[in-house]
């Protein structure tokens, strides 16, 4: 085993215990790198990235309290693998089999919560319940705006049987009224704006992967702010990529990237001519 200080750099894919297995979460890791200069100086190299596994208690601490960007101290093992596809190709990756983790004080803040054991226990009950009273105001009070999220159930109903991808993309168009309705709930976009990104998926919805999630990202772009866009679009991309949409703080962050590496406008500097 040895130490390493990490940065956790995606989604966390959790996987909670069942009677015959441990919690497992899986998420890649990035540890910065710095080589030395001949004069003596240290600049950046590139760095090492690692197909973290965290399991049993470890897994379910990552999961509940850690997030994309969060540094980290791991002592872990670490393994070599590569295997060769058909076409001949190999292809490498490196493993890291954390047995132990916490978060790393000087790159990040940390705060211990002292609160009594009973306490903290007595959360997940209580934020269940909170949650459940949030779901039930949303429900009513998105019935007033005529725009309601729907179980994946439901639009399964309206989905034909056999449709191709009828149940992913039941699952999508939940998602997508799940989302809609939390910004329209929170006064971030209005109920027309969703109800146009919704128009749009339904007019597509039996058509091509990539076609469809073309469309609903066109229509976002048209009629959402950027972030919102960004983060409502990623859902139907799942039908062509395979990967979970973006959360907020992810779809924020690729939105801040994107906007500083836009080319600054271009101003052009009147000239005056001397008057003769």
């Amino acid at each position: 085993m040895t130490m390493h200080r990490v940065r956790i750099a995606g989604d966390i894919k959790f996987y909670a215990a069942t009677e015959n297995k441990k919690a497992v979460a899986y998420v890649d890791l990035v540890e910065d790198r710095q080589k030395r200069q001949p004069d003596g100086t240290y600049v950046e190299a590139d760095p090492n990235w690692f197909d973290g596994t965290f399991r049993g208690g470890w897994a379910e601490a990552l999961n509940e309290s850690y997030r994309s960007g969060d540094a980290i101290l791991v002592d872990a093992e670490i393994e070599k693998h590569s295997f060769q596809k058909e076409g001949g190709e190999i292809t490498r990756s490196t493993k890291m089999y954390v047995a132990a983790f916490g978060p790393d004080a000087i790159r990040s803040r940390v705060s211990i919560d002292r609160t009594p054991r009973a306490e903290r226990e007595a959360r997940p009950q209580q934020q269940a319940a909170a949650e459940a009273d949030q779901e039930s105001e949303l429900a009513t009070s998105l019935s007033a705006t005529g725009f309601r999220p729907i179980s994946p159930e439901a639009a399964l109903e309206r989905d034909p049987r056999d449709a191709p991808n009828a149940q992913p993309r039941a699952q999508i168009e939940s998602e997508l009224h799940r989302r809609l309705s939390e910004l329209v709930e929170k006064n971030r976009i209005s109920p027309d704006a969703a109800t146009q990104v919704m128009d749009v998926y339904h007019e597509h919805k039996h058509a091509d992967s990539e076609l469809l999630s073309r469309a609903v990202f066109d229509s976002a772009k048209s009629a959402l702010p950027a972030v919102e866009a960004h983060w409502v679009s990623t859902v139907p991309l799942t039908l062509v990529t395979g990967n979970e949409p973006l959360n907020w703080d992810a779809a924020e962050r690729v939105v801040q990237v994107n906007q500083q590496q836009a080319p600054a406008p271009r101003i052009e500097t009147p000239t005056f001519t001397p008057a003769m």
